[in-house]
């Protein structure tokens, strides 16, 4: 049964965040302005650490803040990057999802601070995960790295692997991707847009002309890392194990059957979780009871419990 305070949060994204994405995509430059004042905030870092138990770091210019287990040491890292559609910075929320990530499989976590849209270029954007990743190979085996993103940092996950294919960098794939609401493709193609319209109705986030009809998506500099647009188009090959989670009510769900398609096609190993009636990234909303169970398969797939029960794609 779907709680009250599901409800309510569903009623406030409805009215309040899904105009302000839908204004993102017929009017960027008013949306730009007003995301790069928000981008321009400090994070409360005192606040923060007060609450966290976390180390500020660099890799090669790209801050990210190192997020450890309380009262253990690591076994493993998980490199996680936030959502927000490449215009929108993280905040005080990642910190808390991390936190209680690394605690329950006693893992660092390590929270990506990557640079945004206008400012930055989509390749200037991959290439900071890059450099944290690098960073990472420091200090773990890459069987004990994951890779975890929510909405457009889980597309940024995937894309920084393939980037590394593309790209001839050498470097080994991380253990395997965990990829909360994911875009695979911008524009979707006719019949995704079809399935889309019909999900638009339940989607309390994101609307279909986000996705379908971006117009910020012509400003932003593509250039050299073109598969952050649609990732589909480019090879999957030799790409590590991924776990897509979508809720049911969510428009980017119309992306998935292509998205399964593409990883058999390529000999990549795909599972799928649907949360029934649920908005997209709702793990991220810590304070939703719905949260909960979803989060708790993350932890088990970052942990590997052999016990894990999870639909394949």
């Amino acid at each position: 049964m779907i709680s009250i305070r599901y409800r309510l949060t569903e009623f406030m994204f409805r009215h309040f965040v899904k105009p302000m994405m839908k204004n993102a995509a017929t009017e960027p430059e008013k949306f730009f302005e007003k995301q790069l004042k928000r981008q321009q905030s400090v994070l409360p870092l005192k606040k923060l650490h007060r609450k966290y138990n976390f180390e500020e770091r660099e890799a090669n210019g790209t801050v990210y803040y190192a997020i450890s287990p309380e009262g253990s040491l690591a076994n493993g890292v998980v490199l996680y990057f936030f959502g927000g559609g490449y215009f929108m910075p993280g905040n005080a929320g990642d910190f808390e999802f991390a936190q209680e990530m690394a605690n329950e499989t006693n893992a660092d976590v390590w929270l990506v601070w990557y640079p945004l849209f206008p400012k930055a270029s989509a390749l200037e954007i991959v290439e900071a995960g890059v450099n944290v990743y690098r960073e990472a190979l420091r200090a773990f085996k890459p069987t004990d790295i994951t890779f975890f993103g929510l909405s457009s940092g889980a597309s940024l996950a995937q894309n920084i692997c393939i980037h590394i294919v593309d790209k001839n960098l050498n470097l080994p794939m991380p253990d395997k991707l965990i990829l909360h609401s994911p875009a695979f493709r911008i524009p979707p193609t006719e019949k995704q847009k079809e399935r889309m319209a019909q999900l638009d109705k339940l989607d309390c986030v994101v609307p279909v002309d986000y996705i379908s009809e971006n117009k910020a998506m012509d400003i932003v500099n593509f250039t050299g890392a073109e598969y952050m647009k649609s990732n589909v188009d480019f090879s999957w090959k030799g790409l590590p194990d991924i776990y897509v989670i979508f809720g049911s009510h969510e428009v980017l769900l119309a992306e998935l059957d292509e998205a399964k398609q593409k990883a058999a096609s390529e000999n990549v190993v795909m599972r799928a979780y649907i949360g029934e009636g649920m908005m997209h990234t709702w793990a991220a909303a810590g304070f939703l009871p719905e949260s909960r169970h979803v989060r708790s398969k993350i932890y088990s797939i970052i942990r590997q419990d052999s016990e894990l029960k999870w639909e394949n794609a």
